[in-house]
């Protein structure tokens, strides 16, 4: 199967892939790195997994200005999208599609804080088979839906992220196997984000009939609050009088349609954002405590460990240790080159 991404204002060719071509070794995986830098634009960076049989991007955005992808196939393909930060109501949710063969054009819109994002591509033949298997009660519909010419048609609503997705998406980013281990690792890891979805898919279909579209915007909204407040976060009474319900619903309705609790959460986007801040390296166990919101570091540090089963500091080594490495990766070179020169 064939997939080209490109940036229609600029013709700038994100992926261009012949997957399943005669010319990849069986068990082979290509990782590339493709960066599009536009000052009229602002700044795309993707980190790309080819596998042959799937295909995995990881996406970064800081736009000033929206942009159109233009993505092209050559067969019938599935796509599963993750958004992880930058959508305002859609940051951590995911939905699942199918791409007809053809070409289609979506937009990116511009976005004040980076947009976050992971996609995957595999054959629809796999999608089909999987179902094939399951013994599901929606398998007639999600067949049915396959075939039609509409993507928006496979599935009706962007679902929340659960905790569970996003460990898997975690535990694929942070993947140190390399070669065909890696490859098979994360074609595990893509069968169980793929149940995860079917299975949230299921049980939405029940909270759909179980609560009215009113309510469901309620938690919707309730939910964009908890995101906008992780530093300082309102009591379930007050959120529940700013979304206009009661507590005992919002306690019943989040957790239905989310998979987890307000707190729960809550601590969830906490815990994932502490972990970010961490690995970049910019700020100190101290400082992501007092950004969001702990009253002191040690009761952060209980809490991330709870969470993660290591503590903070851990995270904040390993991301010192690989600047510094590189730092004399580079320092090294240089003196080689210098070498070199002065040899001259």
């Amino acid at each position: 199967m064939r997939i080209k991404t490109t940036i229609k204002e600029t013709n700038f060719t994100f992926c261009n892939q012949l997957n399943g071509s005669k010319k990849k070794k069986a068990n082979s995986l290509q990782e590339a790195k493709v960066v599009f830098d536009d000052p009229e634009y602002g700044i795309i960076t993707e980190n790309r997994l080819d596998a042959g049989s799937f295909l995995i991007s990881f996406l970064e955005f800081d736009l000033v200005r929206p942009v159109h992808f233009e993505l092209q196939s050559n067969d019938k393909l599935m796509q599963m999208n993750f958004f992880l930060k930058g959508l305002d109501l859609h940051s951590l949710s995911h939905h699942i599609r199918k791409i007809n063969k053809g070409t289609e054009v979506f937009e990116v819109p511009a976005s004040s804080e980076t947009i976050k994002s992971v996609s995957i591509f595999f054959p629809s033949e796999a999608f089909e088979a999987l179902l094939n298997y399951m013994f599901w009660d929606n398998k007639m519909e999600f067949t049915e839906i396959q075939h039609t010419k509409i993507p928006q048609d496979f599935i009706k609503n962007t679902l929340a992220l659960t905790p569970e997705m996003q460990t898997v998406l975690r535990e694929m980013a942070s993947c140190e196997k390399t070669g065909q281990y890696k490859r098979l690792y994360l074609e595990n890891k893509i069968t169980e984000l793929l149940l995860l979805q079917l299975e949230q898919y299921e049980l939405n279909e029940s909270v759909q009939t179980q609560f009215s579209k009113s309510d469901i915007e309620k938690m919707n909204e309730a939910r964009k609050l908890v995101i906008q407040n992780l530093a300082s976060p309102c009591s379930l009474i007050d959120l529940a009088k700013k979304v206009g319900t009661n507590e005992f619903k919002l306690k019943k309705q989040f957790k239905a349609l989310f998979g987890n609790t307000v707190f729960g959460y809550l601590n969830e986007i906490k815990m994932n954002k502490a972990n970010q801040m961490l690995q970049k390296g910019d700020y100190n166990v101290s400082e992501v405590a007092d950004k969001l919101g702990y009253k002191t570091p040690s009761h952060f540090v209980t809490a991330f460990k709870r969470y993660f089963g290591y503590s903070p500091g851990t995270v904040l080594r390993v991301s010192i240790t690989i600047i510094l490495n590189m730092f004399d990766f580079l320092v090294g070179l240089l003196s080689e080159e210098l070498t070199l020169i002065t040899a001259f």
